[in-house]
């Protein structure tokens, strides 16, 4: 799955279009994550990457917290009553996430993760 961090933000950005001018509360950043993740989802089910749940809500809450609208209003972090972290995440998972998203922010974490696991 090349270039997998530019085929989300581009269907992202197309799907969030519909959020500018919406009041971000609580019930709003629940649905754009909700969009997150169904986007997600189906770009993996499409690529025949599989990927834990852990991993996969690991990604979608990555991509939520670097979300802004229009161009400043962060999404509410609180929607999430537990975070995916990496410690749950099997290093050979690991190392597909960290391949897939090399050159982006988005690897760090599963760099980091995998270096400290050696």
């Amino acid at each position: 799955m090349k270039n997998i961090h530019e085929s989300v933000s581009k269907l992202l950005s197309i799907k969030l279009e519909k959020y500018k001018s919406d009041k971000l509360n609580l019930s709003t950043c629940t649905t754009i994550y909700q969009d997150i993740f169904e986007t997600i989802v189906d770009l993996f089910q499409e690529s025949k990457t599989e990927v834990s749940n852990e991993a996969m809500n690991m990604v979608c809450q990555m991509y939520y917290d670097a979300i802004t609208i229009n161009g400043n209003q962060e999404l509410d972090p609180n929607i999430f009553s537990q975070r995916a972290s990496v410690k749950n995440i099997e290093t050979k998972e690991l190392a597909l996430l960290a391949s897939l998203f090399s050159n982006t922010p988005f690897a760090s974490p599963f760099i980091f993760e995998i270096k400290k696991r050696s």
